[in-house]
C-alpha cells in the first residue's frame, strides 16, 4: 500500500522508480602469484589491487628490492599499504632479517596481518602509526592509499598518531633497508630519520616529485635531508617504466613520479 503511494507521487512529479539490477561490486579474493621466484598468496581487497601484479612496473621494482635486499637485512616499511611488497620483503630477507611495516591506515594494517598470515611470515611486524618529523596527531582521508592532508577538505577523514623514525630506534635499533610510500609526505619522514640515515641505510623511496608542493618542500630540499651524494643506485619512472641510472641533478631539474632505489657509495 505504501510502495503504491509513493511510487504514484513520484511518477507525478516526473520521475520513475525502477528496480536496479546486479551491479558488479568487487568481491575481496585470495590470488595465487609467482613472484621473485617464490609461489605466494595475497589478500585482493580493491579493484586496483587485482592489477598490480600484470603490470610490468610492478615486476621491475620487484627485481630492483631483489638485488638490494640480502638476507638477514632489517627493514622499515613505511607506507607498507596492503602489505604486498612488506610480505616479499619478508621473504627475501630471510629467517634472519625482519621487516616492521608500519602504516597509518587501520584498514591497511589489517589487510597486511593477512598477507602475513597467508603466507606464514613470522618475521615482519605490523604497526598501526605514521612517521613524521615530530610526534603529532595528523589527518589522512578514509582511504586506503591515504596520504597527510593539507586541509581537511575532505568529507570522510581520520586523524591518526605520527612519530618521527627515530623513535623507532630505541625498540629496534638500525635499519638496513628504508623504504618509503608516503604519497608526497617524503620530506616530513626523512626529517624524524636524520638519526638513521647516519648510519646510511640502502633506501627505497616513491619519489612524488609533482606533489611535494603542497606540503611547501621540494625534491632539493628532500636530497639535503638524504645526502644524496652519499648515494648512488637507479630510478624507475611510474607508468612510463623507463628505468636508469638514478642522476639527483635531473631530478631536480624535473621533478619526477618514480621509485628510487639506492645504496651507499663505496
Amino acid at each position: 500500500m505504501i510502495k503504491s503511494i509513493v511510487k504514484k507521487i513520484v511518477n507525478a512529479s516526473g520521475y520513475k522508480i525502477s528496480r536496479l539490477g546486479n551491479v558488479n561490486r568487487f568481491v575481496p579474493f585470495v590470488k595465487n602469484v609467482t613472484v621473485a621466484g617464490m609461489d605466494m598468496s595475497f589478500w585482493i581487497d580493491s579493484e586496483g589491487a587485482q592489477y598490480w601484479y600484470s603490470e610490468e612496473n610492478f615486476s621491475l621494482e620487484i627485481g630492483q628490492l631483489q638485488k638490494i635486499i640480502k638476507p638477514g637485512d632489517k627493514i622499515l616499511d613505511v607506507g607498507c599499504n596492503i602489505g604486498v611488497l612488506s610480505a616479499i620483503m619478508s621473504k627475501l630477507t630471510g629467517s634472519e632479517g625482519k621487516v616492521v611495516a608500519m602504516d597509518v591506515f587501520p584498514d591497511n594494517c589489517l589487510t597486511t596481518c593477512a598477507q602475513l598470515g597467508l603466507n606464514k611470515i613470522t618475521n615482519c611486524e605490523v604497526i598501526n602509526i605514521g612517521a613524521s618529523d615530530k610526534e603529532q596527531d595528523v589527518t589522512i582521508a578514509d582511504t586506503t592509499n591515504s596520504g597527510v592532508l593539507v586541509s581537511n577538505g575532505k568529507s570522510e577523514v581520520l586523524t591518526v598518531k605520527a612519530i618521527p623514525i627515530d623513535d623507532l630506534l630505541k625498540k629496534y635499533g638500525k635499519f638496513d633497508l628504508l623504504k618509503i610510500d608516503v604519497e608526497g609526505y617524503e620530506t616530513s619522514v626523512l626529517k624524524g630519520a636524520k638519526e638513521l640515515l647516519k648510519s646510511r641505510p640502502k633506501i627505497a623511496l616513491e619519489l612524488h616529485g609533482p606533489h611535494l608542493k603542497q606540503y611547501n618542500t621540494s625534491v632539493e630540499e628532500l636530497f639535503d635531508i638524504m645526502q644524496i651524494e652519499n648515494y648512488k643506485g637507479y630510478i624507475l619512472h611510474k607508468y612510463s617504466n623507463k628505468f636508469e641510472v638514478f642522476d639527483p641533478v635531473q631530478a631536480i631539474k624535473v621533478p619526477p613520479l618514480a621509485n628510487l632505489f639506492l645504496i651507499p657509495n663505496g
